[in-house]
């Protein structure tokens, strides 16, 4: 009994305790009445600022505030502007597009949206983009491509020729062909239809003679006579349409190796064939070297310093003069063309895979037979520069002189020229360098430096230049790790202190330094004064002055700089 008494006590203070907790939690309305339909809300507790010391506390709501990182150093001054050529603002950076171009005759190439149009010198966009391709302006005129079809434009944007034709050429002699459905014919500079589309060429392949097919690409006009095919002829018309020469020579021509062009007049002469044989006419159709060779000249037919190799009908090569005498018999497996003094020949009973020789002008053997002929293709094209034939061995590259003597060691990797009797030479044990004609180091990688190429011309045909307009050679020092310029005698004639070099053009060329951890770029004149400040940015090098502008760039952005006193 005494048990239950005690427990009953016991729940009547339990309960009397809830009571008083939950009195101090849920705070009376106005009146003071409960109301017990209003959820429990704790009162917010004070929060400490982040400066305050929190009282301790095994689990504490705030950490300590980290101490603030110190400020970077502000960056040094750019350096100040030098050169007595001035350099303006043409458009600031601000001008949004995909891709643009050098600037060619005032205007250039610019793309958006995937489609190409032309900007000025402000950045204005002042000829819609709006083309699937477009040529730089030229005497101009730039050719454009729309949905398939080509034509020609002028400056203002205005058709010339129009965009109606399937292919267009390009002028020579202010005559350009344009072909449609399969026929071609010419245009002149005010984009009239002077010889309207009447002619076909119907072409040969290489490996299969007996395919034929027809062709839009053709001739253009040389001395102002170009070559037309109709009804499987070839003759040669004026630029009034005429036929001037009379179409009695075989229109089919070979694409391949020899003989794939339609033949054109060079220095009074062009190869054209009958019965399938080949000889050489002149300007007023007259044979000049008779009908009775299996091919003749280099790829496009032609003479080379007044010589040419030719086959005869039993397949064996020898060299003519441009009238027909014979300067080299008819004893060799194949004979290419004359680079310079020297023309590389193959042994009549040897052929590919074998080594060959050098013939000079008088049709003399100057060297052995032991440079390579194993891709005897390559002798094509490999030049000859102020005297000099490059010629390969065993795989390496170097030099000949007239006389068939090695003046340059046959021992490099590649061998290009660079200008002023100066070649630029490489192999992986000595690195790159520049030699001279005497095949003399001027600059090595055991001077400190290795040397810069550049591509000198437009498209994927332009050549690896070493030596720019101002004679200056780009070169990265070894020890720095940085680029400068040397001259062709090898002096550095403007420091290395740059991230980035560029070739020299107009007087000018971009350079980088390193500036808040990237690359920004200004422009130097050829004594290495500040032209332009470093404050652009480069996403593909810098930009060369073409016609006096240039483009810059700034983050996505794009402006254009001006020569206003060079």
């Amino acid at each position: 009994m005494k048990r239950i008494a005690a427990a009953a006590l016991a729940l009547l203070l339990t309960a009397a305790l809830v009571s008083c907790v939950s009195a101090s939690r849920s705070p009376s309305p106005p009146d003071g009445t409960p109301s017990p339909s209003q959820p429990e809300s704790p009162s917010p507790s004070p929060s400490p600022s982040l400066s305050e010391s929190p009282s301790p506390s095994p689990s504490p709501s705030f950490s300590p505030s980290p101490s603030p990182s110190p400020s970077p150093p502000p960056l040094p001054p750019l350096p100040e502007v030098t050169s007595d050529i001035k350099v303006a603002v043409a458009a600031e950076p601000t001008l949004r597009f995909e891709d643009v171009r050098d600037f060619s005759e005032g205007l250039a190439a610019v793309m958006l949206l995937g489609k190409y149009g032309f900007a000025d010198k402000t950045g204005a966009v002042v000829i819609p983009a709006e083309y699937d391709g477009v040529s730089d302006f030229s005497d101009g005129l730039a050719r454009v491509e729309k949905d398939g079809l080509c034509g020609y434009i002028d400056k203002t944007g205005a058709a010339v020729v129009p965009l109606e034709y399937d292919d267009a050429g390009e002028y020579r002699e202010g005559m350009v062909w344009v072909a449609k459905d399969g026929l071609y014919g010419y245009a002149d500079k005010s984009g009239k239809l002077v010889i309207g589309l009447t002619y076909e060429r119907v072409v040969g392949h290489f490996n299969n003679p007996d395919f034929r097919y027809p062709s839009s690409r053709c001739g253009n006009f040389s001395e102002g006579l170009v070559a037309v095919s109709a009804d499987n002829k070839c003759g040669f018309i004026d630029k009034t349409g005429k036929l001037v020469i009379p179409a009695v020579y075989d229109g089919e021509f070979i694409e391949g190796e020899w003989g794939s062009y339609m033949p054109y007049f060079h220095e009074g002469l062009a190869r054209v064939s009958k019965d399938g044989l080949f000889g050489y006419i002149n300007t007023a159709g007259d044979t000049v070297i008779p009908f009775q060779y299996g091919d003749a000249g280099d790829y496009y037919g032609l003479f080379s310093h007044g010589l040419a190799a030719a086959r005869n009908q039993d397949g064996m090569c020898g060299i003519i003069d441009t009238k027909g005498n014979t300067v080299a018999p008819f004893d060799y497996f194949a004979i290419f063309p004359f680079n310079g003094e020297l023309a590389f020949a193959l042994k009549g009973d040897a052929g590919h895979g074998y080594p060959g020789c050098y013939i000079n002008k008088a049709g003399k053997e100057v060297t052995a037979y032991e440079y390579d002929g194993d891709q005897w293709t390559d002798h094509v094209y490999l030049p000859s520069y102020e005297g000099l034939t490059v010629v390969r061995k065993d795989g390496a590259y170097g030099c000949l002189d007239a006389r068939g003597d090695v003046v340059i060691p046959v021992e490099y990797e590649s061998v290009s020229y660079c200008s002023g009797g100066l070649f630029y030479v490489y192999n992986r044990d000595a690195g790159s360098g520049i030699v001279d004609k005497t095949g003399k180091y001027v600059i090595s990688a055991t001077s400190g430096y290795e040397v810069y190429g550049f591509m000198a011309g437009t498209g994927e045909w332009g050549q690896i230049s070493y030596v720019d307009e101002e004679g200056y050679i780009q070169v990265y020092e070894f020890a720095s790790r940085l680029d400068g310029y040397i001259d062709t005698a090898g002096r550095l004639v403007i420091p290395c202190e740059y991230r980035l070099t560029s070739p020299f053009s107009e007087g000018l060329a971009g350079v980088g330094i390193a500036r808040d951890g990237d690359t920004a770029v200004g422009y130097i004149d050829r004594h290495g004064k500040v032209a332009v400040t470093f404050e652009y940015t480069e996403s593909r090098g810098a930009h060369p002055f073409r016609a006096g502008l240039a483009w810059v760039e700034k983050g996505v952005y794009y402006g254009i700089l001006e020569i206003v006193a060079p």
